[in-house]
């Protein structure tokens, strides 16, 4: 489709080029009577005129098609995206603060507000020096470092993320689709997604810790691109 619309505009500009050239040469070099320029200066804008009304048309089509996509999409995607921007909060804020017991007192999601406010303040050494202990069942505990820890919430968003595209990708803009596979590739790299050789992670981290706090930051400010654009789908549709 975009091929086509390509090879339509390189048309239009070729005819819009020749009544230009057309209108250059007969106004430069009248033939017979010069009342008649008139006509030549006319195909000299022309084109231009042309131009700047399909150009605004066509903005007018685009955003029209954009808008009916975006509720096509939330019309068949449903529920699907609130539990898809609430899984990535939870997600995210459960990799600086310890979220697998219940806490009634425990807002998550105003705790992931905080963390987009202030990602320095809950990523710092503290917890890229820190290990924490997850039960997988009553007789397997695992102690994990602060890469460990990434590792195992980034799996489970990689997890959610694959089965929501492989749902709903046909109804993807451009928009949401450039946002979904960044933010996809982002906490691939951010959770060490390639390592399959069964993450322990059992020791501190040792190194650069304002590299470790960069990558979190850009995790974070990834994920809340994403989940403002799906909000803002939510809101106007």
């Amino acid at each position: 489709m975009k091929k086509y619309f390509t090879n339509m505009w390189v048309k239009y500009m070729f005819f819009l080029v020749i009544i230009n050239l057309i209108g250059w040469v007969g106004f430069l070099l009248p033939y017979g009577n010069e009342k008649w320029n008139f006509i030549f200066e006319n195909m000299i804008w022309l084109p231009f005129e042309l131009l700047l009304t399909i150009f605004a048309i066509n903005k007018i089509f685009e955003s029209l098609e954009e808008r009916k996509n975006r509720k096509r999409f939330v019309r068949v995607a449903g529920k699907r995206v609130d539990h898809l921007i609430d899984f990535i909060k939870r997600k995210v804020v459960a990799i600086p603060i310890n979220c697998q017991y219940h806490d009634s007192t425990r807002d998550e999601i105003a705790l992931y507000d905080e963390i987009i406010e202030n990602p320095k303040k809950y990523f710092d050494e503290t917890l890229f020096t820190s290990t924490r202990e997850f039960l997988f069942s009553s007789n397997n505990k695992v102690e994990y470092n602060y890469m460990g820890i990434a590792h195992l919430q980034c799996l489970e968003i990689d997890s959610k993320l694959r089965k929501f595209i492989e749902r709903y990708e046909l109804y993807f803009d451009d928009d949401l689709f450039e946002l979904i596979s960044n933010f996809e590739i982002v906490n691939h790299s951010f959770g060490i997604l390639d390592n399959t050789s069964g993450i322990g992670f059992t020791n501190y981290v040792q190194g650069d810790y304002s590299q470790l706090q960069k990558s979190a930051i850009e995790f974070v400010d990834e994920s809340n691109r994403l989940i403002q654009l799906l909000s803002k789908y939510k809101t106007n549709k």
